[in-house]
């Protein structure tokens, strides 16, 4: 499992959490077993969060939010995307301004 999440830090910059690492899924939580981070104080570190899965929705919630202080609650949201048709022509790929293109 990996994560990468950039958000607005209560100073007004923007702030960044990037780790991976293993996982568990016990009732309604989430333990992120951390293993490799961006912050070199995280690792080793379990980290639990609420998730639901609804309506092809994941939605992990944490508390408190990581800007928000004691009491808030941040939601991170993924929706099932469609899967392209099979038929669909490639695309090249943007990373960084550049365009990657499949060799001839």
């Amino acid at each position: 499992m990996c994560k990468s999440l950039n958000y607005p830090a209560a100073d007004g910059r923007i702030a960044c959490i990037s780790y991976c690492g293993t996982y568990e899924i016990v009732d309604d939580r989430v333990r992120h077993f951390i293993s490799v981070s961006a912050d070199i104080r995280d690792i080793g570190a379990i980290l639990e969060q609420s998730v639901t899965l609804e309506h092809g929705r994941l939605t992990l919630s944490v508390s408190p939010a990581p800007a928000g202080g004691p009491g808030s609650v941040m939601d991170y949201v993924w929706s099932r995307a469609d899967a392209a048709p099979l038929s669909a022509p490639s695309r090249p790929r943007g990373f960084a301004g550049k365009s990657f293109k499949p060799a001839p």
